[in-house]
């Protein structure tokens, strides 16, 4: 921003803070846009939410998770 007002005004500003004072008390305010891709499908989103991270997010019942010991050959 100082760049962009010494190129337009010619005035000099040395220290960002000097610069970041005059811009607040012009009512600016630092912002960062979303990064949203234009591509974005919000229906294949939410099915995917639904579907898919929902069967990843849950817990295996106890019959589905087995033991985590190893089995000892005489009980195979």
């Amino acid at each position: 921003m100082a760049t962009v007002i010494r190129r337009r005004f010619g005035v000099l500003y040395r220290y960002p803070s000097a610069v970041w004072t005059l811009l607040r008390r012009l009512g600016f305010s630092p912002q960062k846009p979303a990064r949203r891709a234009i591509e974005r499908d919000e229906q294949a989103i939410a099915h995917w939410r639904e579907h898919t991270w929902s069967q990843l997010v849950e817990p295996p019942t106890p019959a589905e998770r087995g033991s985590a010991a190893p089995r000892s050959p005489a009980s195979a």
